[in-house]
């Protein structure tokens, strides 16, 4: 659904999306049908352009400059941030988003999320590497079993924690 959760019903579930962190989408009903993976998390930082020089690892990680002078470190992927030329440390804004829940019978919980915008604490960073977890999505269950949770993103000292995996369905004969 809307901000990144898979859509669930009567049916197959869908994924959460990628880099979102949304849970997945829960099938609604018992049976053999596959309920969708949570979505993976994502870590942004922000800092205002100057001299010292940032690069992202691996690859699929980027570093850009905005129009308005800011440069942003994006990470869909765990890697690492290194921060040279830093004559002071310097002051990080953050978005710390975890891997949505896997979907079951119901749908996964969405990741949980840390950030310093607006008016948060910062993060302050000096000359240096920085690793960063980006949490995986868990996965969806086929049957009755609960979905996996998702797994928590982690930059310096902010851990946001991966969302609860969806239930799944117990059938009790209660009669007997």
């Amino acid at each position: 659904g809307p901000g990144g959760g898979g859509a669930g019903g009567i049916g197959q579930g869908q994924a959460g999306t990628a880099n979102t962190g949304g849970g997945g989408g829960g099938t609604g009903a018992t049976g053999s049908l596959q309920a969708g993976a949570g979505g993976s998390g994502i870590v942004i930082l922000r800092t205002q352009s100057s001299t010292i020089i940032l690069t992202a690892s691996p690859g699929t990680n980027t570093v850009s400059t905005a129009p308005c002078g800011q440069d942003i470190a994006t990470f869909t992927v765990s890697g690492s941030l290194t921060a040279s030329q830093v004559a002071n440390a310097v002051s990080f804004d953050y978005l710390v988003v975890a891997g949505g829940g896997g979907g079951a019978n119901g749908g996964g919980g969405a990741g949980g999320y840390r950030t310093s915008f607006p008016g948060g604490t910062k993060i302050t960073l000096a000359d240096g590497s920085y690793p960063i977890t980006v949490g995986g999505g868990g996965s969806g269950t086929i049957g009755n079993d609960k979905g996996s949770n998702g797994l928590d993103s982690i930059f310096s000292t902010i851990t946001s924690a991966g969302g609860g995996g969806g239930g799944g369905y117990a059938w009790y004969r209660d009669w007997e």
